[in-house]
């Protein structure tokens, strides 16, 4: 039988290079990670509100590691573990150019200094 692991990493979390070689060494066959990172909002709400169902946006999505980053890292530093996405949002993920900046540039910078070692 195979077992995989479905992991929603933050940057508090462990780090995706890190929870992919033990994954691997434990035997692990597969490790999928999440896609919820991008959640469309209501821009006139006082709080994070999602637009689609009317409810809060859970705190912790807004720390979610991009899936693609995250499985980046995971490759690199793996060799027979097999990686995906749980799910991916395609239609929410058009978040680079927001008013003509990048938007997105401190998570994903925070992802790239968590992946290599930092903010630990």
């Amino acid at each position: 039988m195979n077992l995989g692991a479905l992991c929603f990493l933050t940057e508090y979390s462990i780090s995706p290079s890190e929870l992919a070689q033990e994954l691997e060494a434990h035997g692990f066959e597969s490790l999928w990670v999440g896609d919820h990172s991008h959640v469309p909002v209501d821009p006139d709400a006082q709080a994070a509100i999602d637009s689609r169902t009317g409810d809060p946006v859970p705190t912790h999505y807004s720390h979610l590691m991009d899936p693609f980053l995250v499985l980046t890292y995971a490759a690199a530093v793996t060799s027979k573990i097999r990686l995906g996405t749980g799910i991916c949002l395609i239609n929410e993920r058009d978040y680079h150019r927001q008013g003509g900046r990048h938007t997105r540039l401190p998570l994903e910078w925070s992802l790239y200094s968590r992946c290599r070692g930092g903010m630990e």
